[in-house]
């Protein structure tokens, strides 16, 4: 940290001096397009009018101008067989590079061999047109969001961004759903480049890591081409990051934050580390220096006594504390030099670091159905208040490096560390056995905190061979995630009936993962190393049949070795038997070392079980190898077909024990071809008919395929892996028809449907109470549509040359799904075959907001409203009803003012206005929806609104 502060602050210094000697220069870039096929037109001339600056674009049609004196100017563009074009109205600044794209038409037909033809525009005519030009011509159906859009909005980082992108929500701050389906059918992708999940149970990105001034756009694609992964159902998110930046820039931003339910308020924490501060621990929850294996820990209870007493520090204790508030900082350095008045070198560092408290209350259950008779009302066996106090730390640095080596070739380097904790406190009390002992009441506390280390670095180039005409793009990545739950505890105390003392519950013998006084360790390694390379050419350029076709192919390797530990406190009792005063104590007294082994009293303590077993440990790899042709041809003016097939040979390997003497070997081989077609018709010049047909893949992670059965202590769950889990496939078919009426407005309306064989789904184990596996169904069908538009308020009340009507913007995006399911048998009980929702696919979502941008004056705000329906978060069993999570409607409101010649920045954000609770409910109606007084609560947890202030500033 030291050597990293001294590089930054020695780029800084250097960025800051090459700023004063610009401060009377600006920057005018951008890229040019040809509007009817959506295509960068590399080697375009650019000039500035009555100026001697000029040049030629690059590969992807991007130009720049440094050092232009500030004022207003005119740019000429000039490509052969395109009509010349002239933006006019251009102002160079000092605090913002002037961003103008130009799309460029062919010349009208005169009959004249050779005619000039100059038509004129203003620059924000023109940006807004080029915009809509490379949505309207994009091959695949997909939806996202500019840079120069992302720039005129508060959000904060990549996750806020996301809010806005047609089809798409945000859970828990952070985590994507694309038309309605879970996060394991979404692929996330950086610079084009797989990242590596950022959690270890799940398939699953967090998109709160990425700050939003370094993104230059995010595209969801939501069907397929060959070129892409075969692996995927809901959408694609690419997130393509800032290559080269506009003008050298320093950027600080600080903001805090105050929660309704934390803030100020009373909340328990614990003695943790030093490092916590920063997502990591130190080794203060470490398993001791000196512990036995787990295959040397000692038999004889003597010796597990001894062992106890190398815990030398107790770590149990629970203090109160007066909650601070949010806290985030941000920096961002941008450097952009040159070479002979040419573009060369580009970096961008940003650093972000997010400390965030989080309070939820409510109440957690468990229920007990009669499964041979549906018809007996369910028995209500433990009911607990449930309150969780949580701390959030999020470190991230960003670096990438991007050399322009020339117009034709261009080589970069980008990288990404985050380090993402979560330090959880759980207060749990209630009655764990209410019918059959009313009396006897339970409080328990545990202490879990989990440390997340992902990084990516990928190097790739982008080459046009101009004398061959191809086109090469190439790339290499390593990707490499380290998590870590370095110390879960669990203390139970009770008490029964005519009793006011609670007393610990500590066993005698053995310990499992949900037993008091338990300790649990686990660590995750896992590396992705990829390569891809893709190769295209253009054919019959002057003919009525154009097509570009395009070959590559990609290489991928995941390692991943986990292993895990149990150990727990257990009464010892010698000769001279337990100190049963000892379970008396409190939690922060009850595990002194003075307690450990045998006492000086000559009675006993507590020893050290081992609750460790074969199926804690696994190592997995997987090796995917993908080839693919394919076309994309242009059949006169109207038609557009991209189509071809896709390879994809995958192995799969996970080594691991089904129980204390059975190995489990998988080896497992699939190679799949998977077609798609993609049809592109234009109705005009402003509506274009797209159809597609495609088969994609959704595959068994490793967690899911482990043995490992973990306890969540937050859902009061087992969650284990099923070896038996296959691949599942799925048919996707998408019609969508989208008009572009100009000035920045969408209106699409889509139709999709997707067939899978062997889903894989969360599903409650018939055979163990309160535990869950994951599980293949026998198939699913999905059936949606899809309905987005985006217009200014004056154009929607009829009134377009409006000026204030102008500035709002109103947009919405709703998804309407319904599918259906047919179940299969499950760990040997045949459960009854029915039709039933897809588990995690909410029949509907909606995002909409009023935006409002004065960029003269510097104001901004916006007010949003996102929802995602009620879907299955556990698949019930036998005559068991689904575990269902009900939707909920989140409010934001954000206003933004920029002040001192829009150098520094003001936002206010207030999230979550309605609070509404999140609700976890038994579906006994089978109706599908919540309904007080029928439906059995799971699990309710209530949350606080968010009130936050963020202060940027740019030097």
């Amino acid at each position: 940290m030291k050597y990293l502060f001294y590089v930054l602050l020695l780029i800084w210094i250097t960025c800051s001096a090459n700023a004063q000697s610009q401060n009377k220069t600006g920057r005018i870039s951008g890229r040019v397009i040809a509007a009817k096929t959506g295509e960068y037109l590399s080697s375009a001339t650019v000039k500035i009018d009555n100026t001697s600056f000029l040049t030629k674009t690059d590969l992807d049609g991007y130009f720049a101008f440094s050092n232009v004196p500030l004022g207003t100017y005119n740019l000429t563009v000039s490509f052969v067989s395109y009509e010349t074009k002239t933006v006019t109205d251009i102002v160079v600044t000092t605090t913002e590079a002037a961003n103008v794209n130009f799309s460029m038409e062919p010349p009208s037909k005169t009959g004249l061999d050779e005619v000039v033809v100059t038509s004129r525009r203003s620059a924000r005519q023109e940006t807004m047109n080029s915009l809509l030009v490379t949505q309207k011509n994009s091959a695949v159906v997909s939806d996202g969001i500019a840079a120069d859009i992302i720039r005129r909005t508060p959000d904060r980082n990549t996750s806020d961004v996301l809010k806005r992108v047609s089809g798409v929500s945000i859970q828990d701050n952070k985590f994507a759903v694309v038309r309605g389906l879970n996060d394991r059918y979404n692929a996330a992708f950086l610079n084009g480049a797989p990242l590596p999940s950022s959690e270890n149970d799940r398939k699953a990105f967090a998109f709160d890591i990425f700050p939003a001034n370094m993104l230059d756009n995010i595209v969801i694609l939501k069907t397929a081409s060959p070129d892409l992964t075969g692996e995927f159902a809901g959408g694609i998110i690419n997130i393509n990051t800032i290559s080269i930046p506009a003008k050298n820039a320093t950027i600080i931003s600080f903001g805090t934050g105050y929660n309704t339910q934390t803030t100020f308020k009373d909340g328990l924490t614990y003695r943790g580390g030093n490092t916590d501060w920063i997502g990591l621990d130190d080794g203060t929850r470490a398993i001791p220096d000196g512990m036995p294996a787990t295959k040397d820990f000692p038999s004889n209870r003597d010796k597990r006594a001894e062992v106890a007493r190398l815990y030398t520090d107790n770590t149990w204790g629970t203090v109160n504390r007066n909650t601070p508030m949010n806290l985030n900082f941000q920096f961002s350095q941008a450097l952009n030099l040159k070479r002979k008045d040419n573009e060369f070198f580009g970096m961008l560092l940003s650093a972000t670091y997010n400390k965030n408290y989080v309070f939820t209350g409510g109440e957690i259950n468990s229920w007990e159905y009669n499964r041979d008779n549906p018809s007996v009302p369910p028995v209500k066996i433990g009911s607990f208040n449930n309150d969780t106090h949580n701390e959030n730390t999020l470190a991230g640095l960003v670096a990438n490096f991007s050399f322009k080596l020339n117009n034709n070739n261009r080589i970069s380097l980008k990288n990404i560390l985050s380090v993402n904790a979560e330090d959880r406190v759980f207060d749990r009390n209630g009655q764990p056995d209410a019918p059959n002992d009313p009396e006897f009441f339970a409080k328990s506390t545990a202490l879990w905190y989990t440390s997340n280390v992902i990084s990516s670095s990928q190097i790739n180039g982008d080459h046009n061979l101009s004398k061959s005409k191809i086109r090469l793009n190439w790339l290499f990545g390593l990707g490499n995630v380290d998590r870590k739950i370095p110390d879960l505890r669990q203390l139970q105390y009770a008490k029964g009936s005519g009793s006011d003392d609670y007393i610990a519950s500590i066993p005698s013998a053995t310990v499992s993962a949900s037993t008091s006084g338990s300790r649990f360790y686990s660590t995750t390694g896992e590396k992705i190393y990829s390569a891809k390379l893709d190769l295209s050419r253009n054919f019959g350029e002057k003919s009525k049949i154009r097509t570009q076709v395009k070959i590559g192919g990609n290489y991928q390797f995941r390692d991943r070795d986990f292993n895990a530990r149990l150990l727990g406190f257990g009464t010892f009792r010698p000769a001279g038997g337990f100190d049963n005063s000892l379970l008396m104590l409190p939690n922060n007294e009850i595990f002194n070392p003075s307690n450990l082994g045998l006492k000086a009293n000559n009675k006993g303590g507590f020893l050290l079980l081992e609750g460790t077993n074969p199926t804690y440990a696994y190592t997995a790899s997987s090796e995917l190898m993908a080839a693919y042709l394919m076309g994309d041809s242009r059949i006169g003016e109207k038609l557009r077909l991209v189509y071809g097939v896709r390879m994809e040979s995958f192995n799969q390997k996970l080594n691991s024990f089904l129980n204390f003497t059975d190995k489990l070997e998988l080896n497992t081989d699939k190679t799949d071809f998977l077609p798609s077609l993609n049809a592109v018709y234009s109705l005009n010049a402003k509506q274009n008919l797209r159809f597609s047909y495609s088969k994609t893949l959704n595959r068994p992670e490793f967690r899911e395929l482990a043995p490992f059965a973990f306890f969540d202590f937050n859902n009061n769950i087992v969650v284990g892996g099923n070896p038996n889990l296959v691949r599942a496939t799925i048919d996707n078919l998408d019609l969508r028809y989208e008009v572009y009426p100009g000035r920045g407005q969408v209106l699409s309306v889509s139709g999709f449907y997707k067939k899978f064989i062997n889903p894989i789904e969360l599903v409650s184990d018939p055979n163990n109470f309160n535990s869950t596996a994951y599980q293949n169904a026998i198939d699913a069908e999905n059936f949606g549509v899809e309905v987005e538009f985006r217009t200014l308020v004056g154009a929607l009340i009829g009134k377009n040359d409006n000026e204030f009507l102008n500035r709002f913007t109103a947009s919405a995006n709703a998804a309407f799904i319904s599918s259906r399911v047919q179940e299969a048998p499950f760990a040997g009980v045949i459960k009854a075959l029915e039709n039933r929702t897809l588990q995690g696919q909410s029949p509907y979502l909606f995002n909409t907001s009023i935006a409002y941008i004065d960029p003269i004056k510097g104001w901004s705000s916006t007010i949003s409203a996102n929802r995602v329906g009620q879907r299955i978060f556990i698949v019930g069993s036998i005559n068991e009803p689904d575990t269902w999570e009900q939707g909920r409607t989140i409010l934001d409101f954000q206003i933004a003012k920029t002040i001192l010649a829009q150098k520094m920045e003001i936002k206010l954000n207030w999230r979550d206005m309605l609070r509404q609770d999140q609700i976890f409910f038994l579906d006994g109606n089978k109706n599908n929806r919540y309904n007080e007084g029928v439906d059995k609560i799971f699990q309710a947890r209530n949350f606080g609104s968010v009130l936050s202030f963020n202060v940027s500033y740019r030097f």
